[in-house]
C-alpha cells in the first residue's frame, strides 16, 4: 500500500485515511491533483481551481495533497494562504499530524518533521523539513510574504464569506494581492493551486 501510495495521490489519500469517503467527487479531484502533481514536475506551471460548496472537504484534500507533494519533493518550498490566519494554523497542524503518522513514514521514510529544538524550524507559521531544503509556510491573503519564493502556491478560500465576496472593495483588495505580491514569489516552474467556494461571479 505504501508503495501504491508514493506512485498515487488517490491511493495516498485513501492509505492515510482508512475511513475515507470514496465519493466520485473525491476520486475525481484526486486524479486532478494527480495531473497538477505531473505538469508540476514537468515544469509546465499548472494552474488548478477547484471549486466547490462548503462541507466537501476542500481544506482536508488540499493539505493532504501538500503532504505528499512533500514527500515526494521535500525541497519544494511551499506558501499557502487562506482568508484567515486560524485557518492557516489549522493547515500547519493537520500538516504536521500526517507527517508524523506511521502510514506517512511508511510512505516516505526518507522525509521528516525536524525535532523541536533542532537546526531546523517547525511552529505554526513555518515548517522546514529533514531530507531537504524546502519549507511549508502559512500566512493569510493581503498577508506579507516579501522576500519569499515558492515552488507550489496554494490559496484555501481567499474571501471570507458571501458577505465579503459583495464588497468590490475586499475583491479589488485581494485581487491586487494575488497579483502584486503572491504571483511575483513564485519561481520559474511554478504551480498555483485553489481551493475555493464560488460566492461571486
Amino acid at each position: 500500500m505504501a508503495r501504491q501510495a508514493r506512485r498515487s495521490f488517490w491511493a495516498y489519500r485513501q492509505y492515510i485515511h482508512p475511513s475515507l469517503v470514496k465519493g466520485w467527487w473525491q476520486k475525481d479531484a484526486a486524479k486532478h491533483l494527480q495531473q497538477f502533481h505531473d505538469d508540476l514536475v514537468a515544469g509546465n506551471r499548472p494552474k488548478l481551481l477547484i471549486h466547490a460548496p462548503p462541507q466537501h472537504g476542500k481544506s482536508m484534500l488540499v493539505v493532504d495533497f501538500i503532504s505528499w507533494v512533500i514527500g515526494k519533493h521535500p525541497d519544494f518550498r511551499t506558501i499557502y494562504a487562506s482568508f484567515s490566519g486560524r485557518l492557516g494554523t489549522r493547515a500547519n497542524l493537520s500538516l504536521q499530524r500526517i507527517m508524523e503518522s506511521h502510514q506517512f513514514l511508511n510512505t516516505f521514510p526518507e522525509v521528516a518533521l525536524p525535532e523541536r529544538m533542532g537546526r531546523k524550524v517547525r511552529n505554526t507559521e513555518l515548517i522546514e523539513f529533514d531530507g531537504g531544503e524546502g519549507f511549508f509556510r502559512n500566512t493569510t491573503v493581503r498577508g506579507s510574504i516579501t522576500g519569499e519564493g515558492l515552488d507550489l502556491g496554494v490559496i484555501d478560500d481567499p474571501i471570507k464569506g458571501h458577505d465579503e465576496a459583495k464588497s468590490q472593495l475586499v475583491r479589488d483588495k485581494t485581487w491586487d494581492w494575488l497579483t502584486d505580491d503572491f504571483m511575483t514569489r513564485f519561481s520559474d516552474e511554478a504551480g498555483m493551486l485553489g481551493i475555493m467556494t464560488r460566492w461571486h461571479l
